[in-house]
């Protein structure tokens, strides 16, 4: 999917997957394709034990797409 630049269209990119290391790397890609947000799921197969694991499991995620906005859901 292509959308043309100063269009009213905000392409929201999500990246989760059970693999947080490839979820770093799809927000990266999602970056540097222009992307102007990225989202995740929690990881669902080891899924983070409390509170601080998710967040730290997000930051992860997030870090790979330090510009971009990122959208937990």
């Amino acid at each position: 999917i292509e959308v043309s630049r100063g269009s009213n269209v905000r392409v929201v990119v999500h990246v989760g997957s059970n693999s947080v290391v490839d979820a770093r790397h799809l927000a990266t890609h999602a970056a540097e394709l222009g992307a102007d947000a990225i989202s995740a799921l929690s990881p669902s197969y080891f899924r983070p034990r409390d509170v601080d694991s998710l967040v730290a499991t997000m930051a992860e995620i997030a870090a790979g797409a330090p510009d971009l906005p990122f959208y937990f859901y």
